[in-house]
């Protein structure tokens, strides 16, 4: 019971133990007035919607009918975890899912940084594909011999198309010395290849100078990008970049709370954004007045998702550039929580907004500058920064 119940009267205690006596007989109550509910099979659950627990009713009665008259073998577990993300699935919610024990690994390691897999960088198209836009240099799918623009669609001969992104990652990665056997679409042909697996350790953030004027890709945002950005950009001005180019292109997002540290760093005192929940409960961030000491320009384009679009947005919002194609359009956030079997779900919790409360969900952030093109050298796409038109579009801002 909650806290708040101890001292009443015994007469609730005395419900409870005949509720839990009733439970070993196999029989199931319901108590309304104590908000308790027995299942057969089940222990004793706490103050939830009767309405939603007498499905759970059914689903124990159906569950039980299945394993005495169905013709074909049963795992109890694995019905228990289809039933569970198909309550995810009816949230309607892309966003919010469930894991099983190794997905929730696989996603939880991506956020740490460090995890065994094949080493490339997927982007997952509006088709629900998965895209590789970029691989880690001399790493197992390079070696292999995948290559960026490739399509992924089976991962070892399960066809994977329509997933969502973390569960696609965590059949991709695995234990260390593994094999797995990645097929792709590369110019409308198939292809297999046979990828070990290895450790890799996530880099997101690259650096170039481009006769003065300094760039940063940022591929997340992770626990440590923040970090990263904030050296890499130090370095370029000391080395005499007079202007900073952030290229946000294809970055999916992250942690909210990287995104509003280096709106921190890059804006003086200013109103950022903010985060509310579903009972209207809100957080505000803010920025100090210290700030980077050289004029920067952002690059987006429909691909930049979340905590890209965060940041964007607070720039914009407090009168930064941001040049490209309109970004994706998730306002929302979400928990990444574990749970004591080891398996996990990531929920939509919350919306964000930017600046003094402009709302991105549904809409993103258009650029101010507006560059209608999908060749760059973030992909591969381009092979040379001039052969990538947003990349040159912010130098000659800078520039200005």
């Amino acid at each position: 019971m909650k806290d708040n119940e101890h001292g009443r009267t015994g007469r609730k205690r005395t419900l409870l133990l005949i509720l839990l006596c009733l439970l070993c007989a196999g029989a199931g109550y319901l108590i309304g007035a104590t908000g308790l509910i027995g299942l057969p099979g089940f222990a004793v659950l706490h103050n939830s919607d009767t309405t939603f627990l007498s499905e759970l009713i059914k689903m124990n009665e159906l569950e039980k009918t299945i394993k005495s008259d169905y013709i074909g073998d049963t795992d109890s577990k694995q019905l228990g975890e289809e039933a569970i993300k198909a309550m995810f699935a009816a949230l309607g919610d892309k966003y919010s899912v469930y894991y099983d024990a190794d997905e929730y690994s696989a996603v939880e390691g991506t956020i740490k940084g460090t995890f065994n897999g094949i080493g490339v960088y997927l982007d997952m198209t509006d088709a629900q594909k998965a895209l590789i836009t970029r691989l880690v240099e001399d790493g197992p799918a390079q070696q292999a011999g995948l290559e960026a623009g490739d399509v992924i669609t089976a991962v070892d001969d399960v066809n994977v198309v329509g997933l969502d992104y973390d569960t696609l990652l965590s059949k991709i990665t695995g234990e260390k010395g593994s094999t797995v056997k990645i097929t792709v679409d590369r110019d409308g042909e198939t292809k297999d290849f046979t990828v070990t697996r290895s450790e890799i350790n996530s880099q997101t953030v690259y650096s170039a100078n481009y006769d003065g004027i300094g760039y940063i890709f940022l591929s997340e945002f992770g626990k440590g990008s923040a970090d990263e950005v904030k050296e890499a950009a130090q370095k370029l001005i000391d080395d005499g970049a007079t202007g900073l180019v952030l290229d946000l292109r294809f970055n999916g997002g992250g942690m909210l709370n990287t995104a509003a540290d280096l709106a921190d760093y890059l804006l003086g005192e200013a109103t950022t954004g903010s985060i509310k929940d579903r009972n209207g409960t809100t957080e505000t961030f803010t920025s100090d007045a210290d700030k980077i000491s050289i004029p920067y320009v952002i690059l987006v384009n429909d691909n930049s998702a979340s905590a890209s679009e965060f940041l964007a947005g607070a720039v914009q919002q407090n009168g930064g550039t941001i040049i490209g194609k309109t970004t994706y359009g998730k306002g929302v956030a979400q928990i990444l929580s574990g749970l004591s079997d080891g398996s996990g779900y990531k929920l939509t919790v919350e919306e964000y907004f930017v600046g003094d409360g402009v709302a991105v969900n549904g809409k993103g952030i258009t650029p101010d500058i507006v560059v209608d093109s999908d060749t760059s050298i973030v992909d591969g796409t381009a092979q040379t920064p001039e052969e990538d038109a947003a990349l040159q579009a912010a130098i000659a801002e800078l520039k200005k």
